[in-house]
């Protein structure tokens, strides 16, 4: 999905408050002195907060729990002000039929330093005794009736099902009306004691309801409980929200983990958890992943990270992927005391996370094995600069350093500057083997197989020969695209003999995603898509005008424009350390792959294109000499 600036200076801006989140308590995830802290806030509300502790006096586990709130607490606001409101009625104004139209100039006149006006109403100083006491007594009711509750440590309990926020969302009380609306829905599928397979019945009744997809405002706060029980849309943080609200009112231990950035693609990611009862974290998102003790979503992820109740954010890859330690030697003419560990994203490096130097020395703690990461140190003018090679830590625990081998030198083929998006990935996948069939008459009654789709993803631009002599003026492309819609970027027909473009018209289409209309097809742009609303399968009938024995069809496919284009010139770089990044010269495509000889082996690489685009990877050369971005 191409990206809106906004979208982008959000991500960067986020990014970087994230990182500053994440360095202030990458040692640990409690609060020396919270309580005092809240005191502090409250202000003169603390008379209110402590009649939650006397009225908890007897009961040692709900004592224990409204402690753990209020120890928290004080770092817990939302936002107020009319701007938000009314942000948040256009988001959800823009999920309707035929509003999609003034999306963009709603945009313009909407944007993220509006929320500068807007103030910070903290937890301790409006937020009630009462409010906490209905809360707690209801979470700890129904955690005490599920089979499963007690497998888990009460501890688990207070910070994973108990909180009564996510983040800077409306304080709301949400939890009742959540059970009541969706409990008995749930149990109907699967009223057992494993959590699982009570989360599994969680994720069929919300795919059932649906969720929409919307990325307008997306510098918003959290939308909250309330707001998303009413309008089941945003993007993947909003959706890890409302599932996560779901969860925990059912009383399943789950959380929200995420991503700074990605070392794959680009941008944020948020998932959900749920802790089973063996003490294992079940990663999913409805969007893309089934929940499943042995299922994965298959997305790199580098480097971890939760946000806790209280807005601490906790390192957690560990429970990901297990502990190791990456030790990386720092030269001599480094004067630095900190290393940063970072992430390659779009041409920029991205700090994960840090640590610090001893005797030349660097621990980097808790890596996803197989991800590259580079040291980095801020250098007296403020520039992030290299410390090192860049390395990884693989399945055995071992570091291993990419450090370029020139006396061993390699050809490199290169089709992209990007990874592909497990998305495209996958709708390519799907789409291949579709065929299309051809006739002189409208019924189809004696059609002939002219084209089948390849199965490659080396290339956005597939010519298929046509596998019949016969004459036809109509042509029907049956798609099965599985859970996507069909999407096509550009399709042409072409008449042997001359090779000339057939003008067509569609007879039979589905109904397109505004914006996506049947002309992005043979306008020549190869990110402008026409996209079905409707996914599955679909049926496409094109309608040539006269009778014509064709030589070929030209399809290019839904994509991200990262393949090699012919007409853009593009220069490659390998990592050399310290020394930085190290050009291997300037190509201009005359085809759809480069080709570089010579090039140092055991290298990171980097290729941009000079021309046009921002999205562009690391990648190493397999055996072949191939690309490998994993």
């Amino acid at each position: 999905m191409k990206q809106t600036m906004e979208k982008k200076n959000m991500t960067r801006r986020a990014a970087v408050l994230l990182f500053g989140a994440v360095l202030s308590c990458l040692a640990a995830c409690t609060h020396p002195s919270g309580l005092e802290r809240t005191w502090e806030r409250a202000g003169k509300n603390r008379a209110e907060l402590e009649k939650v502790l006397r009225h908890y006096g007897d009961d040692s586990r709900k004592h224990r729990a409204a402690l753990f709130l209020l120890e928290q607490m004080a770092d817990c606001y939302s936002w107020s002000g009319t701007n938000i409101d009314t942000l948040k009625r256009l988001k959800q104004l823009s999920g309707l039929p035929g509003k999609e139209a003034w999306t963009d100039s709603v945009k313009k006149a909407w944007n993220f330093p509006q929320l500068l006006s807007c103030t910070k109403v903290y937890d301790a100083q409006v937020i009630t005794a009462d409010f906490l006491i209905r809360h707690i007594d209801h979470a700890f009711a129904i955690w005490d009736s599920r089979p499963w509750s007690k497998y888990y440590p009460l501890e688990e309990f207070i910070r994973h099902v108990l909180p009564y926020r996510l983040g800077d969302e409306p304080l709301e009380d949400w939890r009742e009306s959540y059970y009541m609306h969706f409990a008995n829905r749930v149990d109907s599928i699967y009223s057992g004691g494993d959590v699982i397979r009570k989360t599994q019945a969680v994720e069929t009744i919300i795919n059932r309801d649906g969720f929409q997809w919307n990325e307008l405002f997306p510098s918003l706060p959290h939308l909250g409980a309330g707001y998303l029980f009413r309008h089941r849309l945003g993007s993947c943080r909003e959706s890890c929200d409302f599932t996560l609200y779901l969860l925990r009112a059912l009383g399943i231990p789950s959380v929200t983990d995420h991503y700074i950035v990605s070392p794959h693609t680009s941008g944020m990611h948020w998932w959900n958890a749920v802790r089973d009862t063996t003490g294992s974290l079940v990663p999913f998102w409805l969007e893309e992943s089934k929940v499943g003790r042995e299922m994965d979503d298959g997305r790199p992820k580098g480097k971890v990270f939760r946000l806790e109740f209280g807005g601490r954010t906790c390192d957690v890859t560990s429970e990901y992927f297990g502990r190791n330690v990456a030790r990386v030697r720092i030269g001599s003419d480094i004067r630095a005391s900190r290393i940063l560990l970072c992430v390659f994203s779009c041409g920029r490096l991205v700090p994960v996370g840090q640590g610090e130097v001893h005797r030349g020395e660097v621990a980097f703690h808790d890596l996803e094995p197989g991800i590259r990461f580079f040291p980095m140190y801020r250098h007296q003018s403020g520039d992030l600069r290299f410390a090192g090679h860049p390395f990884c830590v693989d399945s055995l625990g071992s570091t291993v350093f990419y450090v370029p081998d020139k006396w061993n030198r390699t050809r490199a083929l290169l089709r992209r500057k990007y990874a592909f998006h497990h998305h495209l990935k996958e709708r390519g996948l799907r789409m291949a083997g579709n065929r299309v069939t051809g006739s002189s008459r409208r019924d189809f009654r004696f059609p002939d197989t002219l084209f089948t789709f390849p199965r490659t993803l080396k290339t956005n631009r597939h010519v298929m020969v046509s596998a019949s002599n016969r004459p036809v003026r109509y042509l029907r492309w049956d798609a099965i695209p599985s859970r996507f819609n069909v999407s096509v970027a550009e399709i042409a027909f072409h008449e042997y003999g001359t090779g000339r473009k057939l003008p067509f018209r569609l007879l039979d289409l589905p109904s397109p995603v505004y914006g996506h209309g049947v002309s992005n097809m043979t306008d020549g742009d190869v990110l402008t898509t026409y996209q079905a609303k409707e996914h599955g399968p679909q049926t496409l009938v094109f309608d040539l005008g006269g009778i014509y024995r064709l030589s070929d069809m030209l399809y290019i496919p839904h994509n991200d424009g990262n393949y090699i284009e012919p007409g853009d010139t593009y220069e490659l770089f390998y990592q050399n350390g310290s020394e930085g990044w190290k050009s291997l010269g300037r190509k201009t495509a005359d085809a759809d792959s480069l080709v570089y000889e010579g090039v140092p082996g055991n290298a990171v690489f980097w290729l941009r294109d000079l021309t046009k685009g921002r999205e562009e990877q690391q990648f190493v050369l397999d055996g072949q000499g191939e690309q490998s971005f994993h």
